[in-house]
């Protein structure tokens, strides 16, 4: 197993889907307030650190995902509110 994901391209890991079923193509929630008198501009929140964002994922909770984590060279993270990559 561990050569099946040394040797992809990349991996794309859906963080906070609740089963293979659900999807992870969502708008995502980011919070923000938009400046005034612009249409286009946006004040974001202060982003979290990437730990936070796989600690509190539904995908870290699944052993059998630690290996996708750990042997990927290339790995695409989708949370619900950032979308992370991770290269090595």
């Amino acid at each position: 197993m561990h050569e099946y994901y040394k040797n992809s391209f990349v991996t794309i890991a859906a963080l906070d889907s609740k089963n293979s079923f659900a999807g992870m193509l969502h708008q995502r929630q980011v919070p923000s307030v938009q400046i005034p008198g612009s249409e286009n501009l946006f004040l974001r929140c202060k982003i979290p650190m990437a730990r936070q964002i796989y600690e509190y994922s539904i995908l870290e909770s699944r052993a059998w995902c630690l290996q996708e984590r750990l042997l990927s060279t290339r790995v695409i993270h989708m949370a619900k509110s950032e979308l992370l990559f991770k290269c090595r």
